[in-house]
């Protein structure tokens, strides 16, 4: 299998990228008409290669440029993706997800949070699968058309991953069935790969107000499980209700040590996952959910219908997916660390 090389553009490339960029928008069928409109925009000029707030980056083959990103630096803290083009013979063979996850690193790498991508309706569900949610829409200059405003949040090195009551007291048989036996363990992979990097670590603990609760202070429910156990020098915050945020410390700790983004994993998907959730993206943190680290319990509704543990998780990932967070999996998640090494 022949290496993918991905590079910096030099100037005299600025032909073929836009070769590449035409062959890549026509892929779609659009008309001649149409594609008329997009020639300026399809364009790339040689004196905007190499610019210092933007970056133009090819993905070579068999020493071939067979496709390009270009990245711009708005603030420092936000990104746009100003055009990410394949050849159209090497659409849908994943020259596009290596181009996409070397833009996330190296936005990240600059003190990025965040990557804006303006997106062609063909291509949302590619920068969907690359962890982006939709944010609305803009309108394009050239055609006319109202485009997908899309987001991606950044895992960089002050991302903190914030672990969410993983206590020995959901073992309890009292919570009914629960779905996702396997969210410690994608639990002890993101810990461990977070431990690695030195990346900030932060472990809420429930001290439940009910006596009779396996979660109440005193009780060995209240430990953590041995998945999730902290090390020494990582902060833990105990609370009393759904929400970390609510009687505790735990925004002025983000605040002072410059946490913008969180990564939540734990339990349980529609109670304390889901508040602490919906109350740091208020609060203007940028949230990643990990679908697969997290599980909840069957529950009965005010109907008496009775709902599985797995109806109540993808509900409650669905309602916060795109409003309040990116919904990822553990896979996706460690595949970023992977393309960034």
């Amino acid at each position: 299998m022949t290496t993918l090389t991905i590079r910096n553009a030099r100037q005299d490339e600025a032909a073929l990228l836009t070769d590449i960029a035409k062959r890549s928008k026509a892929y779609w069928g659009y008309d001649e008409k149409f594609m008329a409109k997009c020639q300026e925009e399809l364009t790339v000029k040689s004196k905007n290669i190499g610019k210092d707030d933007s970056a133009h980056v090819v993905a070579e083959k068999e020493n071939k440029v067979i496709g390009f990103y270009a990245l711009q630096n708005i603030d420092g803290k936000e990104f746009e993706l100003g055009a990410l083009y394949v050849a159209a013979e090497h659409i849908k063979t994943g020259v596009g997800y290596e181009l996409m996850a070397h833009a996330k690193n190296r936005a990240a790498a600059l003190g990025g949070r965040t990557i804006i991508i303006q997106s062609d309706p063909n291509a949302i569900g590619f920068y969907t699968a690359s962890g982006a949610i939709h944010v609305g829409t803009r309108k394009s200059l050239r055609t006319d058309r109202d485009l997908p405003l899309l987001r991606i949040t950044l895992i960089t090195p002050s991302s903190a991953l914030l672990l969410i009551d993983v206590q020995k007291g959901f073992d309890s048989p009292c919570w009914g069935k629960r779905n996702n036996l396997s969210a410690e363990d994608n639990i002890a992979k993101l810990l461990s790969i977070w431990r690695k990097r030195g990346y900030p670590i932060i472990h809420i603990q429930h001290c439940s107000t009910n006596p009779d609760s396996p979660l109440a202070s005193g009780q060995s429910g209240n430990e953590f499980k041995k998945e999730a156990q902290p090390l020494a020098d990582e902060k833990q915050f105990p609370k009393t209700v759904n929400s970390a945020f609510i009687g505790t410390a735990l925004e002025d700790h983000l605040q002072k040590n410059n946490i913008f983004s969180l990564v939540i994993v734990g339990l349980t998907t529609d109670h304390c996952v889901s508040t602490t959730t919906r109350m740091a993206a208020n609060l203007g943190f940028n949230v990643i959910l990990v679908s697969d680290a997290t599980a909840t319990f069957e529950r009965m509704g005010h109907d008496g219908n009775e709902y599985s543990a797995d109806e109540i998780h993808k509900t409650g990932l669905a309602s916060l997916n795109g409003e309040f967070c990116v919904i990822r999996s553990t896979d996706e998640v460690l595949n970023d660390f992977k393309k960034a090494c």
